[in-house]
């Protein structure tokens, strides 16, 4: 998979980097490491408060690592992930060929984006390919450049959250099933602070990927609303909930379930989408998200889909060493170390 935005950035990659700094960009936390031959250098996740990019580029320059190659994951409504049925053409020359008709395929003028493509199936007909295409709007790529760029700090990857988290879930898959590939359809559903990222996955070849609104975010402003407490101290609270408050606690009972709820419907509806036009069902759903340390709605998820679940983390799969000081952020970090594939 690895896609990310070449048209920008070929200029910034002159080698392949053994050394360098992925940031996740949160708008609850923004997520850092820097990995050097393989091992985890240093790692940090702090609040954002609405400044991503000036936390990011504190803690580069207290950690001393402005002159080292940076990727970045952005996701957003400026951003686009599709896969479409492509006439099947020489591999060399497809990208090409993809250039001269994306317009059919995109809501946004072809000179307003950035684009990278892959095939993720040869097979899909005896006439085309299944390729996959990110895309996102210049002006997102350009700002975040020239924020770090004034910093003297060089970007040479950017990629969209979505991709990076197929990246993670290939390796886990790769090593949780003994390299052999995985005859389930399975759904990919990270559930973020500003929205949640759902990727469909259909017997090891990803399908569809949407970025949607409801989020984490609605959980704690209504927890914030109720008990008339800060975000923080919502968000706290939050980490405190079990069955046993729950079920003595009708309103948190409420307000857990509308989060579901409205969570669940669209995930639901990317269900539905995909037993409509491929005639199977999703067996599995996999979750991540700083949301996931609430075991409750873990089994909230369940209960409403009526699908087997798993919180997971690609950490213990990833190859890289040193890495114990992230494992206490499991469910954070799937799109961080996405990046660093």
């Amino acid at each position: 998979m690895k896609l990310f935005f070449k048209d920008k950035l070929d200029r910034f990659i002159k080698s392949e980097e053994n050394e360098f700094v992925c940031l996740d960009l949160g708008s609850a936390y923004t997520k850092g490491v820097y990995i050097k031959e393989g091992a985890v250098k240093s790692f940090f996740i702090e609040r954002s408060k609405g400044e991503a990019v000036n936390v990011a580029i504190g803690w580069i320059k207290k950690e001393k690592l402005v002159s080292k190659p940076l990727r970045i994951a952005i996701k957003g409504q400026e951003t686009l992930i599709r896969y479409i049925p492509f006439p099947k053409v020489e591999k060399d020359v497809f990208k090409e060929s993809l250039g001269y008709e994306i317009s059919k395929f995109i809501p946004f003028k072809k000179e307003d984006i950035y684009y990278d493509a892959d095939i993720v199936d040869d097979n899909y007909s005896s006439k085309e390919f299944l390729i996959i295409l990110a895309l996102c709007k210049k002006n997102l790529v350009d700002n975040l450049i020239n924020r770090f760029n004034a910093e003297k700090i060089n970007v040479t990857r950017i990629n969209l959250s979505g991709i990076a988290i197929l990246n993670s879930f290939l390796i886990y898959k790769m090593h949780n099933h003994q390299k052999e590939e995985t005859k389930e359809n399975v759904a990919l559903v990270d559930i973020g602070n500003s929205s949640t990222i759902i990727n469909l996955i259909k017997k090891g070849i990803p399908c569809l990927s949407r970025e949607v609104k409801p989020s984490s975010k609605d959980f704690i402003h209504k927890i914030a609303d109720l008990k008339n407490c800060s975000w923080e101290e919502a968000e706290n609270f939050i980490k405190t909930i079990d069955a046993g408050m729950v079920n003595k606690d009708n309103e948190i009972i409420n307000v857990m379930e509308e989060t579901v709820e409205t969570i669940c419907d669209e995930i639901r509806s990317s269900l539905d989408y995909f037993e409509m036009n491929w005639g199977e069902r999703i067996e599995r759903i996999y979750l991540s998200g700083g949301i996931m340390k609430v075991k409750l709605m873990e089994s909230s998820i369940v209960d409403y889909l009526g699908k087997e679940s798993i919180v997971w983390s690609p950490l213990k799969f990833i190859p890289l060493k040193n890495k114990q000081e992230m494992g206490r952020f499991e469910e954070f970090i799937a799109v961080l170390l996405g990046l660093s594939l």
